[in-house]
């Protein structure tokens, strides 16, 4: 068995398999075998003498945190997502920043799909009814009416590997893609995905449903705000499955509860857990997943070999598989 190298990692909870073995096999570790992100005062008190730290996306690694730590060279976040590490004090401090892009793609764009058909076709109100033992005619020629995708637009908001892999999805069932991005991508390739591209208030406007794949930065917090809800048919439908803070939900709420939209699909929201006692529970034209994207052991488990390879080839010498660029 190869030696330790002579550093300190610190495991904030419980990850799948390998991400521990790998670690553990190459490092001296600190672990914590829990399903629940570590208290404040334990992450503080656990990240002072460690040389790197694999997190997740409920681990707030702020300045205040980080300068606890002197020896601190390498922070590995188990997500794609990085806005709950401080990239500023991370870049001032000579502190590498890696995360695990890519590897959920599949399982999200997944999930977004099965969001979207769960609304066109009233699925979660039709499992309530089941379930509250409603059901009481077995066919009615005007029950539970909901719409076909096929010839509808679908409007993807953030054209990267995810809303690439949901527009292919998509066409599959005959859907028609716009999409809006920062940036434009090629028109061979807008050919050969057989996407369109359009502005944000003209893919909010044309479109019947209206699926939320940016990255969560200080440009697109709040990107879907109540201006741009106003925008879209009172027949569309929203689909949430990337980071609740690009949707205002105050905003949403105002929408859904006055048909101002025709409903949502949330895998994400601002706060998480949502609140159980959150006014979005009351609106029976709104879909929740609690944060399942990458919940597939597939994709957690390419998460967990990337998220420790990081570390490891860090400290090794080469570069990581995936750096976050500041």
């Amino acid at each position: 068995m190869a030696k330790k190298l002579n550093k300190k990692i610190l495991i904030t909870r419980k990850f799948p398999y390998p991400l521990l073995k790998l670690l553990d096999e190459n490092f001296h570790i600190e672990y914590f075998d829990n399903e629940d992100p570590l208290p404040r005062k334990t992450l503080v008190k656990s990240i002072q003498d460690c040389d790197g730290v694999v997190c997740s996306l409920n681990d707030k690694l702020d300045e205040k945190l980080l300068q606890q730590s002197k020896r601190l060279k390498i922070i590995s976040t188990y997500s794609v997502g990085y806005d709950h590490i401080d990239l500023k004090y991370a870049q001032k401090s000579n502190i590498v920043v890696t995360n695990t892009p890519d590897v959920l793609t599949d399982s999200t764009a997944d999930l977004t799909i099965g969001l979207l058909l769960a609304i066109a076709r009233n699925i979660n109100i039709g499992h309530s009814i089941i379930f509250s033992k409603k059901w009481t005619e077995s066919w009615s020629p005007n029950f539970l009416l909901g719409s076909e995708l096929k010839d509808k637009t679908l409007g993807i908001v953030g054209y990267g590997r995810i809303g690439e892999a949901v527009a292919k999805r998509a066409t599959s069932f005959g859907m028609k893609i716009i999409y809006y991005n920062r940036t434009r991508i090629k028109k061979s390739i807008e050919n050969l995905h057989n996407v369109k591209y359009s502005t944000l208030d003209e893919v909010l406007s044309s479109s019947d449903f209206v699926s939320i794949h940016a990255s969560l930065n200080s440009d697109s917090f709040h990107i879907i705000n109540e201006a741009k809800l106003k925008l879209m048919k009172s027949t569309s439908y929203l689909i949430n499955t990337s980071r609740g803070s690009l949707i205002d939900e105050n905003a949403l709420f105002h929408s859904l509860e006055n048909c101002g939209i025709a409903g949502a699909a949330l895998d994400v929201f601002e706060v998480e857990p949502i609140n159980l006692r959150s006014k979005f529970l009351k609106l029976n034209n709104v879909v929740f997943t609690p944060h399942i994207g990458s919940a597939t052991n597939e994709a957690r488990f390419r998460m967990s070999d990337i998220s420790a390879r990081n570390v490891l080839n860090f400290f090794l010498g080469k570069k990581p598989i995936s750096l976050v660029d500041f």
